[in-house]
């Protein structure tokens, strides 16, 4: 199920669960990085009552694995906690699977070792994609900008705020020290009315699946478990910043050394010269004009993809992305999902569990 449920689980605070009525939020939602895994663009509508969910997606997935384990890229998902069933209902082939809570945590563990399993393939590209040493404690540290500037979402007011974290380790596959750069950019709004109800739903959600926070969202948990950060960590982290996120962005990369920056600003000189020699386009190596400034959109994402692999871009510093994440709310109100979104509707095929 990698609906808005899994991705959403990024943040408890940020779990629209869907219901037969109550708090209705609509989002958009999208995810890139790791080689492609991450691909995903979208909306979602959810409705939440105290016991059960109900959401409706519009999903485009480039990335055939997470593909593989969504519920289709026109679908419903049903969470019943008085039932204990979680229902994903495939709008476009007309199909629909129940869960058990225990299938479904069997479910979400298989995605997320496929995920690993996918994450350490090696990708072709010049540079693997680091990852800290599994089991060594890294060394983190935590810088907080809580006083941003206004903007509204959905009419309401938000205010900005961001969490960075960096956390230094040896790259278990070079030996080399890695610095992981972890920025969460979230517009906060402290009041939000429904924001009780979406904490409590989602509280009882993770209970009654028996899991931890990171265990709802695979390609999340191998971004954040590269960098040698658990998601209860991470989770304890955002938590710290008050006010219920209308909109944010997470973004997981690494921080390129001096050498490093240096040596991509000579690939760049090379083939802006080779450039005006041939009076082409850039190569696979170029870089703006100055190394550190943001890159254009087409040339980073070349530059990345050559380096690490597709699906990696970088961020305003010079700094490859490795993997992001931005959601925004684009409406919240109280209405009734209604019959039509909460039922199996007839003639539908059901899929068996293997």
């Amino acid at each position: 199920m990698v609906s808005r449920t899994l991705l959403a689980a990024l943040f408890a605070l940020a779990l629209p669960s869907l219901a037969a009525a109550d708090c209705y939020i609509k989002t958009e939602t999208t995810t890139s990085g790791f080689a492609g895994l991450g691909g995903m663009k979208g909306e979602t509508e959810t409705w939440t009552s105290p016991t059960v969910q109900i959401e409706r997606s519009k999903m485009d997935f480039s990335s055939p694995l997470v593909r593989r384990f969504a519920s289709g890229s026109k679908s419903r998902t049903i969470t019943d906690l008085d039932r204990g069933v979680i229902i994903q209902i495939n709008d476009e082939d007309k199909t629909y699977t129940e869960y058990s809570f225990a299938a479904m945590k069997a479910h979400l563990a298989k995605a997320r070792a496929q995920m690993e399993e996918a994450y350490d393939k090696p990708t072709g590209a010049e540079r693997p994609v680091p990852r800290l040493r599994r089991g060594a404690e890294p060394e983190i540290s935590i810088e907080v900008q809580a006083d941003g500037p206004e903007k509204k979402f959905a009419g309401m007011k938000a205010r900005r705020a961001i969490l960075k974290m960096l956390s230094v380790g040896t790259d278990e596959r070079t030996g080399d020290q890695v610095t992981f750069k972890i920025v969460y950019e979230a517009w906060l709004t402290p009041n939000f009315e429904a924001e009780a109800d979406l904490q409590a739903f989602s509280a009882a959600y993770a209970s009654n699946l028996g899991m931890d926070w990171e265990d709802g969202n695979p390609g999340f948990e191998a971004a954040l478990g590269s960098a040698g950060i658990q998601g209860p960590r991470f989770d304890t982290e955002i938590r710290k910043l008050k006010g219920y996120p209308l909109a944010y962005t997470v973004r997981i990369g690494t921080v390129l050394s001096p050498e490093q920056k240096a040596e991509y600003a000579k690939m760049r000189a090379e083939q802006q010269s080779q450039k005006k020699d041939s009076g082409g386009g850039f190569g696979l190596g170029s870089l703006k004009k100055k190394v550190g400034k943001k890159l254009t959109e087409g040339i980073g994402d070349k530059i990345a993809r050559s380096l690490f692999g597709p699906g990696i871009s970088f961020d305003a510093d010079g700094d490859p992305i490795l993997f992001s994440m931005t959601s925004e709310t684009k409406k919240v109100g109280r209405k009734s999902a209604g019959d039509k979104q909460s039922r199996i509707p007839d003639g539908y095929r059901k899929i068996e569990l293997p």
